[in-house]
């Protein structure tokens, strides 16, 4: 073989070699972003949000999904479209409407649903089936229409406090159970500060004693006749009473029964004149369940997660106390079930750090043991289950910290989603659940600006740019990221350089080696 081929050859190679690896650092710095992969293991409804689409100003969730890291939602409410035929609010098909696209958008985007059946009013499925099959039937039948991983079972009102009701819903949820492994099933009901309720407590015993094992029982903690201390307080107590409940019912330990108890909370002013659960609350709260490892942790609902435009309180589509557009839904991104006390989802990209001033410190778990003890067949007498809870009821101070807001621009509303086809016909009702719940007259609240309220360290405090007034969204990059959502900084930067260097290198030294040497190839 002649000398100048096989320096040509060798050539070649040192180009080829150089356009991979050139190649290779330029791939490397567009990864897919963390928020997307971080909560791949997470079971469907521990990190869920509300999302009720024919309610208020409901804001579209893939632009929720890019302003904070969540990946999941329960949708809401499954109610009878008549008999024993499920429909979104009672009225709207399953397939072929907004709903079924809003599921597909929400998981093109590499999210995540779970329907939610009941709610407070309407027409519930479990009061108009006749039978335990039949409900269990309408369970299936929205299951197969959108190839559900979990259901949520909101289960109040009439359908909670009717003995024969509870029996059909728990009979049908354990054969949907049976005809689909895997299927993840939560049950959500009102609880008093104390726990459940005698009607709580008996669907839970009744459930254990049927032999079903509901994933998440779930507890709403709001909405009391009154409280001590603060709601993350309440929230703690009412929360302990269901985990004491779960125990007692399946005879479980302490950690098992954590691990199948959790809670949907109500972001904001709730239903209750005086009662309301701020951003610092609910961090408090947060840190709770990670440290019992809960198997839900959410509010209702995000149609509500931001500040009130002027100052004016309206239930349906603002939080009514201080805070920026979507705080306590970065919170719940940030729960997994790795998670450990402390850490929102990280901010979106691009933001900048901004210093908050001090304010209340974070309770350091685990939860005191109650002062009262009472036999698990006796019923709770009012007041009684008052565990002493220090920074919470009392409030540790914390030194200023930082929060990222968007560029030059205060927080904004994201979009609303249309309603998909026939609003309910009372869509201002201020309660969670169907149509026509009781609505709470509330007097207005300061406007809130710009403020944010305290968060913790890293938490995120605005919207992504991609929504915010004035932002531009970040460049794409293959697989969904870009080098500003992955936190590209200069080290990030240079090996991009490097990498474009490297490659054109090497696409030059290709060429300029063909034309030396048109026969290099042969032989």
């Amino acid at each position: 073989m002649p000398k100048h081929r096989l320096t040509r050859r060798r050539r070649m190679a040192a180009a080829s070699t150089a356009l991979v690896a050139g190649a290779a650092l330029i791939l490397m710095q567009y990864e897919a972003p963390a928020a997307v992969t971080a909560d791949t293991a997470d079971p469907i409804g521990l990190n869920a949000v509300s999302e009720y689409l024919g309610w208020g100003e409901a804001p579209d969730p893939v632009a929720v999904m890019k302003a904070t890291g969540l990946r999941q939602f329960a949708l809401s409410f499954v109610l009878s479209g008549g008999g024993c035929d499920p429909k979104w609010d009672g009225s709207r098909a399953l397939t072929g409407g907004g709903d079924e696209k809003t599921i597909k958008r929400i998981r093109a985007a590499g999210g995540e649903v779970l329907a939610t059946f009941g709610g407070w009013d309407g027409a519930k499925l479990g009061e108009r089936c006749a039978t335990a099959a039949e409900l269990a039937a309408a369970y299936q039948k929205v299951v197969d229409a959108y190839g559900l991983k979990a259901v949520d079972i909101d289960i109040e009102s009439t359908e909670l406090s009717t003995p024969e009701v509870r029996k059909r819903v728990v009979e049908a949820l354990k054969t949907l159970k049976a005809k689909n492994p895997g299927l993840l099933v939560y049950v959500t009901f009102p609880v008093d500060q104390a726990g459940p309720d005698a009607d709580g407590a008996d669907l839970i015993t009744l459930a254990a004693k049927t032999g079903l094992v509901v994933d998440g029982w779930t507890a709403m903690p709001f909405d009391f006749t009154g409280h001590d201390g603060t709601m993350a307080a309440a929230t703690v107590t009412a929360v302990t009473g269901l985990q004491r409940a779960v125990a007692t019912a399946y005879d479980w330990d302490d950690d098992k029964a954590w691990r199948h108890s959790g809670l949907s909370s109500m972001n904001g002013r709730t239903d209750q004149q005086g009662e309301q659960l701020t951003p610092a609350d609910f961090r408090s709260v947060r840190d709770f369940a990670a440290t019992h490892h809960l198997a839900r942790f959410g509010f209702w609902a995000v149609n509500r997660d931001r500040p009130c435009a002027g100052g004016t309180f309206t239930t349906a589509t603002c939080s009514g106390v201080q805070q920026a557009a979507y705080d306590f839904t970065r919170i719940v991104a940030g729960y997994h079930a790795d998670s450990v006390p402390g850490g929102d989802a990280p901010c979106p990209s691009p933001s900048v750090i901004t210093t908050l001033p001090a304010g209340p410190g974070r309770t350091t778990w685990p939860l005191p043991t109650p002062t009262t003890a009472r036999p698990a067949d006796a019923a709770p007498s009012a007041g009684e289950i008052k565990p002493s809870l220090p920074g919470i009821a009392t409030g540790t101070p914390t030194p200023a910290r930082t929060a990222c807001v968007p560029p030059s621009s205060p927080p904004a509303t994201a979009a609303p989603t249309p309603v998909p086809t026939t609003a309910p016909t009372t869509a201002t009702s201020s309660a969670p659940g169907g149509p026509g719940a009781t609505t709470t007259s509330k007097p207005p609240v300061t406007p809130t600006g710009t403020t944010t309220s305290p968060t913790g360290p890293g938490t995120g405090a605005a919207e992504s740019p991609t929504q915010a007034a004035g932002g531009a969204p970040a460049p794409a990059a293959p697989g969904g990221g870009s080098l500003a959502s992955t936190g590209a900084g200069a080290t990030d930067i240079l090996l991009t350089t490097t990498g474009a260097l490297l490659f054109l290198g090497g696409a030059l030294g290709l060429i300029g080696t063909r034309r030396r040497d048109p026969e290099q190839l042969v032989g």
